[in-house]
């Protein structure tokens, strides 16, 4: 367990603010995509009295969540590219002298 705790603080050291960033993000997705449901219910109760302010509000809110979630995947994919292709080249050069791969 210690070990894993060590690998997870050393894989964090290579890219702190990144990992930090692709965490707000996913945190800024579940708050949208938990807010869906609890407008999607004001946007019905106000149909039937003919305001469509809030449908307003759900299509401004679907298209932050997909500019969220786009932008989610590039900062992700950018971030966690570079660690695991350093995790992936630390692994060989220990491995290679050893003749273990």
């Amino acid at each position: 367990m210690k070990d894993l705790v060590l690998k997870l603080q050393d894989i964090f050291k290579k890219a702190p603010l990144g990992i930090m960033t692709v965490l707000a993000m996913d945190i800024l997705e579940i708050v949208l995509l938990s807010l869906n449901p609890f407008v999607i219910g004001i946007c019905i109760d106000n149909f039937l009295d003919h305001r469509y302010f809030w449908f307003y509000i759900l299509i401004v809110l679907q298209l932050l969540l997909i500019a969220v979630r786009a932008i989610n995947k590039i900062i992700d994919t950018r971030v966690y590219e570079h660690i695991i292709e350093d995790e992936n080249n630390n692994y060989y050069k220990e491995k290679i002298p050893q003749n273990d791969c």
